[in-house]
């Protein structure tokens, strides 16, 4: 009985992996590369680099305002610091995180 049901799991196994290998996006392939244009190939690399550079850079700043926000908060428990100034570290954290996706966001479209 175990063994049947052993085979009856794997052969399920395969089916789910081969309908989900068949439902794979094919490979994205380089436009220039496919010209033979191989500095155009490398342009279009450096902007993808470029773009996952500044998407690592957002979520690195949104991480920083958060722990200061935790911070300033266990700060607050300790009675090191007062609520006002927890306040003042998520507003100030929030607008510093706005404005640095906004720019962020502009300087992807730049490239």
């Amino acid at each position: 009985m175990i063994q049947n049901f052993s085979k009856r799991l794997i052969s399920l196994g395969a089916l789910i992996s081969g309908a989900s290998q068949a439902a794979l996006p094919t490979a994205a392939t380089s436009q220039s590369a496919q010209k033979g244009d191989y500095i155009g190939m490398g342009r279009e690399f450096a902007k993808e680099g470029t773009e996952l550079g500044t998407e690592i850079f957002g979520v690195g700043l949104l991480v920083v305002v958060v722990l200061a926000a935790v911070y300033s908060y266990w700060q607050v428990q300790q009675e090191k610091k007062k609520w006002s100034d927890l306040t003042g570290t998520i507003v100030g954290g929030l607008v510093i995180a706005v404005v640095g996706i906004i720019l962020l966001t502009q300087a992807g479209s730049i490239l």
